[in-house]
């Protein structure tokens, strides 16, 4: 009945698979158009055919493995950034703002619940490790080992300025307004912080 719409889409780096989030607005009471079905799938680059679908969701952000065998999601997409979840008619299974794995054949691994809040979303190029902050007030990021199904919140008494992870998943980095930059292990551990100099001025 209504035209689906492609919201956003990834290439794996293998070239054969192309991870895409699809939905449709309708007409609404809550708000002059809605967010009403919406759905994640995994299509094969070659051919266009669906491998698989994760029903419901919506992908602000989208993230996979080179060769596509993880898949990461997240979900907080509400119509015009409103978090009045009445302007969705369909959601995720968990009917919240998520950020979820999956293997190829669509099958959920971990998901963690999240805020509409989230400023950058950072995952390892296995799929393994992601890095989230946050747009708000909070004082910390997340570092979410994809892998084992685990969160660590990271403190620190001032706010992260910028978020990356290593390829391989095993490190995450942080930049705070202090001029700090911090490592630490996929455990949340940290492993080094540093400062660069300042030149002065001259």
């Amino acid at each position: 009945k209504y035209r689906r719409r492609c919201m956003n889409f990834e290439v794996s780096k293998d070239g054969k698979w192309i991870l895409a989030s699809f939905y449709e607005l309708v007409p609404s009471q809550h708000a002059p158009t809605a967010i009403n079905r919406g759905d994640v799938v995994l299509l094969d680059a070659s051919t266009g055919k669906v491998a698989a679908t994760m029903p419901g969701w919506m992908g602000r952000s989208l993230a996979m493995s080179e060769d596509a065998s993880r898949l990461v999601i997240l979900d907080t997409v509400c119509y015009d950034g409103s978090e009045d979840t009445r302007a969705r008619a369909f959601w995720n299974p968990h009917k919240r703002f998520v950020l979820a794995a999956f293997d190829r054949s669509g099958k959920e691994l971990f998901h963690m619940p999240v805020s509409q809040f989230v400023d950058q979303l950072k995952v390892s190029a296995n799929a393994k490790l992601a890095m989230v902050s946050f747009s708000d007030a909070r004082g910390y990021v997340s570092l979410v080992d994809l892998d084992e199904g685990k969160v660590n919140k990271i403190d620190y008494p001032r706010a992260d300025t910028g978020v990356a992870v290593a390829p391989d998943g095993s490190f995450g980095l942080v930049a705070y307004a202090d001029g700090a930059v911090c490592r630490f292990d996929r455990g949340g551990g940290i492993e080094w912080r540093t400062s660069v100099p300042s030149p002065g001025w001259h």
